[in-house]
């Protein structure tokens, strides 16, 4: 039997906030699978991919969206690049405190393992942790003063950009120009001039969860012999086993183990091991 991965908690009075009630159904849909899943690790703020999260609420694409631009405007996420961060998530989860010394190390763990943007340090400000760059991502930006409360709507925040339609798969209007723009960062910053190959980022998601780059051509392999969805989860699986101190021995070697196996159940015969 497949592993059941980490053990994840909530409050049962979630449901009946009236924050959440006025959320669509599909927005609390989202908000739950995102806060349970595998990807969001030990302090709910994670890189996610919008094709897995749309798998796993079985929302369509454009659904997906319009759920995730609603919980933007309703502060209740932040989402910066490919990091998404469930906005005191970690403040209410009953099984995890950052006064206990391994909980606050494991989260520093798995926040040196995302990507380096702003929304990491507005985390760390936000929960008085040490910034987990050598360099801070905006020199020009002050440290955030975190007020000490409970509420998932504060308005004092400061979330990163937040550019989204208001349109659904029932109300196909059309995208709303005046989107919201609480910016840490210029509106007029230029757009990308092109999109990034999508497994060219995934063999560099592989390098920076195994910290192996000299097996850059085992990564390129795997991407082209596995579903993305299913590399993905081998990631998020290395991921919470490093977080949470599980690795008897380092990260590639853990996450080449896990994929042998994907490979083996995929292909019914033994693979080469990685270099």
């Amino acid at each position: 039997m497949a592993s059941r991965g980490v053990y994840r908690s909530i409050y049962s009075a979630l449901p009946d906030d009236p924050d959440f009630q006025k959320l669509t159904s599909d927005a609390r849909l989202t908000l739950l699978v995102a806060r349970v899943c595998g990807q969001a690790g030990p302090a709910a703020i994670f890189r996610y991919y919008p094709e897995l999260l749309q798998a796993q609420t079985g929302l369509s694409a454009k659904r997906l969206e319009a759920a995730l631009c609603t919980l933007e405007q309703a502060q209740w996420i932040s989402r910066e690049g490919v990091v998404l961060w469930i906005r005191n998530g970690l403040r209410h989860d009953p099984t995890t405190t950052l006064a206990n010394v391994n909980h606050r190390k494991a989260v520093m763990n798995w926040l040196s393992g995302l990507p380096k943007v702003a929304l990491i340090v507005t985390f760390c400000d936000y929960y008085s942790l040490p910034y987990p760059f050598a360099t801070h991502p905006n020199p020009t930006r002050r440290p955030f003063e975190s007020k000490d409360t409970d509420s998932d709507t504060d308005s004092d925040r400061n979330p990163v950009v937040v550019r989204c339609s208001t349109a659904t798969d029932d109300s196909p209007q059309e995208t709303n120009s005046n989107a919201v723009a609480h910016a840490t960062e210029s509106d007029s910053a230029p757009e990308p001039a092109s999109k990034p190959d999508a497994a060219a980022l995934l063999v560099e998601d592989i390098i920076a969860v195994t910290l192996a780059p000299a097996s850059r051509p085992y990564a390129r392999m795997l991407v082209a012999r596995l579903p993305a969805d299913r590399v993905r989860a081998l990631l998020a699986e290395t991921r919470g086993a490093v977080a949470e101190g599980r690795v008897k021995q380092t990260p590639a070697k853990l996450f080449t183990h896990l994929a042998q196996k994907a490979l083996r159940a995929r292909n019914g015969r033994p693979e080469a091991r990685a270099p």
